[in-house]
């Protein structure tokens, strides 16, 4: 099963170093929209319609890390 985690920036880091310590998932990606597409941090960072495209949707989680603290 893929983990897609939406935002690539601080959040969705912290999400992957959650998702990796839980080992649930076998594969886990960034979609960002806004990003170029490629390997980030070790990850395949990639746009949301490419997600769609290339990774079995059906059976994939999708998480949403996309935020700004408030001071």
């Amino acid at each position: 099963m893929v983990l897609g985690i939406y935002g690539s920036g601080g959040c969705g880091r912290e999400v992957r170093d959650i998702a990796e310590l839980l080992g649930t998932w076998k594969e886990i990606v960034f979609i960002d929209d806004i990003a170029e597409e490629g390997m980030f941090k070790g990850i395949e960072r990639m746009s949301f319609r490419s997600f769609i495209q290339k990774k079995k949707t059906k059976s994939a989680h999708v998480i949403i890390a996309v935020g700004e603290p408030k001071d």
